[in-house]
């Protein structure tokens, strides 16, 4: 077996260790938008998929989580869930995802919009963190919590995270 299965045992304990750092209990609402489409649809993430266990890991509630799978819902979802946190996957580049957040009809009356509590991700290493289960992303959690409880910055990019969580793989 070539070692295989104690290599696998370190990287899952690795994995474990690595996730209590970031690990956090909370009740933040949060609205976690994969896609903007230009009528102002969005796909999001179910109860049931990956992202909300980021989001749970993190201290956060998904406030699609009734949803399954990744639903297309409409603007007026959002502006009734009312989160207190909106995490968007940047679309195409920063300056279009921000011209899409703020012609979300309804969205100045959420509490994310007027507390500023609205992050972009960047493509790349931040959204593959999310996009991707597997072992680096324990650091999804990290990212996801500092999102939560205010500490990062409103676009989220690769350079603030490999900076702040020193994104790497252990060898075994």
């Amino acid at each position: 077996s070539l070692g295989a299965r104690s290599q696998g045992e370190k990287l899952v304990s690795w994995m474990n260790s690595t996730l209590e750092k970031y690990v956090s209990h909370g009740n933040t609402s949060v609205a976690y938008l994969i896609w903007i489409c230009p009528n102002y649809e969005f796909y999001t993430a179910g109860g049931n998929v990956f992202i909300n266990s980021v989001i749970d890991e993190a201290g956060g509630v998904n406030v699609f989580a009734n949803q399954s799978g990744y639903p297309l819902l409409g603007p007026s979802s959002l502006t009734l869930a009312d989160p207190q946190v909106i995490v968007v996957q940047e679309i195409y580049n920063v300056s279009y995802t921000t011209y899409l957040i703020n012609h979300i009809p309804g969205i100045t009356s959420t509490r994310a919009y007027q507390d500023h509590r609205i992050y972009i991700l960047s493509e790349n290493l931040p959204t593959d963190l999310l996009n991707e289960p597997g072992p680096l992303a324990v650091y999804g959690v990290g990212m996801m919590r500092e999102i939560i409880q205010g500490n990062s910055p409103t676009y989220v990019n690769s350079s603030y995270v490999m900076r702040e969580f020193n994104v790497t793989l252990p060898v075994f």
